[in-house]
């Protein structure tokens, strides 16, 4: 850039501050302001390009004169030169631009952090380990895609392991298609994720119960307006239902009540659309060091089981039918 203030005129490859500044009333430029490595044959085609350049436009216009022997051509360039660039392109300038974008900016960040014995530096560092601890446990079950002409919504159920939600970011890419065909496109949406209740899908909820008359507890019951909808009594089981309320009598089944879920299930045992595999609910448990009595084989498919035990006893059965 001393060149500019001195009167001379700048010739030479398109990168660095001359990348910014040229145009052809201000100097001459060689090349194509992208990198060629060490191509020999770009190299030979510059040095070609310099020396034409240099026989055919900067020696004529320097020696082109009036009658006043000034070489008016040379002068004007010399003049817009020095008008345009030297006022942008100097150290003056460049210092000053470091000053207000860079360093007085990061001296204020420093000064922001530094207040209240650095607490917000501190919170950072939490924050970092916080998502270093839960995120080797984080995982991405049921996936349900909603369309009509205009868009697609993507809702994705996401087992966070106690990190915030404000800690992540959900992102969705697709291949575009254009007349009929794949393109090699791709759409990038993002949304901040919004934390389900509970954060884990379980499907429908009853209480099975251990009865000892299995007739007498299906009168109780159908006095509080529950009704049978599916079962077997003559293999000393029914299931009732009262509205969304659904309650399992057994009789000689098992030991202890037990809560129910069933995944992939609404209350009327209708099969959801989108839903979490048990697989999957058993995996997110166990990563919470959730002790499992029985367990379903993660390398099936389809309807399987497990059981948990809560702290006071009660057994509790994750039993996918679908």
């Amino acid at each position: 850039m001393k060149v500019l203030v001195n009167g001379g005129l700048n010739f030479s490859e398109l990168d660095g501050w001359w990348a910014e500044a040229y145009t052809p009333h201000v100097g001459w430029a060689l090349g194509d302001g992208r990198e060629h490595g060490d191509d020999a044959g770009w190299d030979a085609a510059e040095a070609e390009r310099l020396y034409t350049v240099l026989e055919t436009e900067i020696v004529p216009e320097f020696y082109r004169r009036n009658e006043a022997g000034v070489p008016e051509g040379w002068t004007a360039r010399v003049c817009e030169s020095l008008g345009m660039l030297t006022p942008e392109f100097s150290a003056n300038r460049a210092v000053r631009q470091y000053m207000e974008q860079r360093y007085l900016p990061a001296a204020q960040a420093y000064l922001a952090r530094a207040q209240d014995k650095g607490k917000s530096g501190v919170e950072v560092l939490n924050w970092r380990r916080e998502v270093e601890a839960h995120w080797r446990n984080l995982r991405v079950a049921a996936v349900k895609v909603e369309s009509d002409a205009n868009r697609h919504v993507f809702t994705v159920q996401v087992y966070l392991d106690e990190l915030s939600a404000d800690a992540v970011r959900a992102e969705v890419y697709a291949a575009l298609a254009l007349a009929g065909a794949a393109t090699t496109a791709r759409s990038q949406s993002r949304t901040a994720v919004q934390p389900a209740g509970g954060q884990m899908e379980l499907g429908a909820f009853s209480i099975s119960l251990t009865v000892k008359d299995l007739g007498a507890s299906r009168q109780f019951y159908e006095k509080f307006g529950f009704r049978a909808f599916a079962g077997d009594a003559s293999k000393n089981w029914l299931i009732l239902k009262n509205g969304d309320h659904v309650i399992g009598l057994f009789q000689g089944v098992f030991e202890k009540n037990i809560l129910t879920f069933n995944p992939g299930w609404d209350s009327s045992a209708r099969k959801l659309a989108a839903f979490t595999d048990v697989r999957e609910l058993q995996r997110q448990l166990k990563a919470q060091r959730v002790k499992l009595v029985q367990e379903a084989d993660e390398s099936t498919s389809g309807p399987a089981s497990f059981i948990a035990v809560d702290p006071d006893g009660n057994p509790i059965l994750v039993d996918q039918h679908v």
